[in-house]
C-alpha cells in the first residue's frame, strides 16, 4: 500500500498535475499552468461562442465571416491553453478558421478590387451598385472599351445585325423605328440591348443616331456573350441590368407622352372660344338707344353663336411607336417579364441543341 502511494506521488509534478497529463499539453507548462491563464479561460470560451452567435445574426456576409474567424480563433486558443486539450474540436476549429479567412480575403477583393478611377466609382454607384459588385463591375469594364463618338454617328441600323452593345456614359442618342422618332436614350441607357438578349444573329430593333458628342462603353457581343456563359452568375446580373434599363426607358417614354397629352389637352381647352353674351331684347332697350343702334339680325347671330359654342373636332393623334403604348407601369413590367422569359427559353433551347451536336462532331 505504501509502495503504491509512493508511486503515485512520483507520477505527479510539483503542481500536483500527473505527468501523463503534462505530456499531452501543446504549450509549455509555465503557460498552461499559469494562474492568470487558467482564470482567463472561461472568459475566452464565452467570448468565442458569443462571437459565433453574433456572426450568425449578421446580414452582411463579410461581417459574418469576420465574426466566425474571431469565434473559431477563440476556440482554438481555448483548447490550446488547456493542459489536456481536446484534439478533435481543436483541429476542426482550426480548419474553420482557415476556411473563413479564405472567404474573407475573397469578399474583400470583390468589394475593394482596386484599379477603379473616381469616374468609374461614380458610374458604378449611379447605375450598377444595386446589381453588380465592384469586382464584377470592373470585370465588365475590362471586357469593353471606351469611345467618344461625334454627333450624328449611327450606332445601330434597324433590321440589321450590330456586333456591338453600347452604354451611354454621356450625351444623348435618338431611337427611330420605321423612320419615326420613338425615344431619346440618355446617359445610363443601353443601345442594342434587345438584340443582345434575343441571342446571336438578332437584328437591331431600331436605328440609333447620336444627337450630341457621346461617350460610350462598347462591348463586342460575341466576346461578351462568351464571358457571360463562362460566369453564369455575372450573366444573370448583366441581364438584370439590361432589363431594368429597358423598363426605365419605356416608363420614361410613357411619362413623357402622358405629360405631352395633358399639356396638349389643357392648351386646347384654353384656346376654345366662349359664346358671346346675348343681346338685350328690343322691348327693354330705351327709345333713344334703339334709334341710335343698328338693327341686329337675330337669326344670323344665333347661328354664329351656336357655331362658336360647338365643340372643336378632335385632332388627329400623333403616330406612336410600336412598343410605346398607353400601358400602366404594371403592364410594362408584365410584358417585359414575358420577353425575358421567352429570351431565356430560347437560350436554353439553343444550348440544348449545341449540346446534342457536340457528340456527333
Amino acid at each position: 500500500m505504501i509502495d503504491e502511494m509512493a508511486a503515485k506521488k512520483q507520477a505527479a509534478d510539483s503542481f500536483g498535475t500527473p505527468f501523463s497529463v503534462r505530456s499531452n499539453a501543446l504549450l509549455p507548462l509555465a503557460i498552461v499552468e499559469n494562474r492568470r491563464v487558467k482564470a482567463a479561460l472561461p472568459f475566452l470560451g464565452h467570448s468565442a461562442y458569443f462571437a459565433l452567435a453574433s456572426g450568425f445574426l449578421m446580414t452582411d456576409i463579410l461581417a459574418l465571416r469576420c465574426l466566425l474567424v474571431a469565434g473559431y480563433s477563440g476556440l482554438v486558443s481555448f483548447h490550446t491553453l488547456h493542459a489536456r486539450p481536446l484534439r478533435i474540436p481543436l483541429r476542426w476549429s482550426a480548419f474553420f478558421v482557415a476556411v473563413n479567412v479564405a472567404m474573407v480575403v475573397q469578399l474583400a477583393r470583390e468589394r475593394w478590387p482596386g484599379g477603379l478611377s473616381d469616374d468609374d466609382t461614380q458610374l458604378m454607384h449611379a447605375f450598377f451598385a444595386d446589381t453588380l459588385s465592384p469586382s464584377q463591375f470592373k470585370q465588365l469594364l475590362q471586357l469593353g472599351e471606351r469611345r467618344t463618338l461625334p454627333r450624328g454617328t449611327r450606332l445601330t441600323t434597324e433590321a440589321e445585325v450590330c456586333e456591338r452593345l453600347y452604354f451611354l456614359e454621356s450625351g444623348r442618342a435618338r431611337l427611330s423605328v420605321h423612320g419615326d422618332e420613338v425615344a431619346v436614350v440618355h446617359r445610363g441607357g443601353f443601345v442594342n440591348d434587345v438584340a443582345f438578349q434575343q441571342g446571336e444573329g438578332s437584328a437591331a430593333y431600331g436605328t440609333v443616331d447620336s444627337l450630341d458628342e457621346v461617350g460610350v462603353i462598347a462591348w463586342d457581343v460575341t466576346t461578351l456573350r462568351r464571358a457571360l456563359e463562362t460566369d453564369p452568375a455575372l450573366g444573370r446580373l448583366v441581364n438584370t441590368v439590361l432589363v431594368r434599363s429597358l423598363v426605365g426607358q419605356l416608363l420614361q417614354r410613357y411619362r413623357e407622352q402622358h405629360a405631352a397629352r395633358t399639356q396638349h389637352a389643357s392648351s386646347a381647352a384654353a384656346q376654345t372660344p366662349h359664346a358671346p353674351p346675348s343681346t338685350t331684347p328690343a322691348a327693354l332697350t330705351p327709345p333713344a338707344a334703339a334709334a341710335s343702334e343698328p338693327t341686329v339680325d337675330v337669326a344670323a347671330h344665333a347661328a354664329a353663336a351656336s357655331t362658336a359654342a360647338a365643340p372643336e373636332p378632335p385632332r388627329a393623334q400623333p403616330k406612336r411607336a410600336p412598343l410605346v403604348k398607353r400601358l400602366s407601369e404594371c403592364q410594362f413590367r408584365e410584358g417585359l417579364e414575358g420577353v425575358r422569359s421567352r429570351t431565356y427559353e430560347q437560350q436554353q433551347r439553343r444550348a440544348q441543341h449545341e449540346a446534342q451536336q457536340e457528340p456527333s462532331n
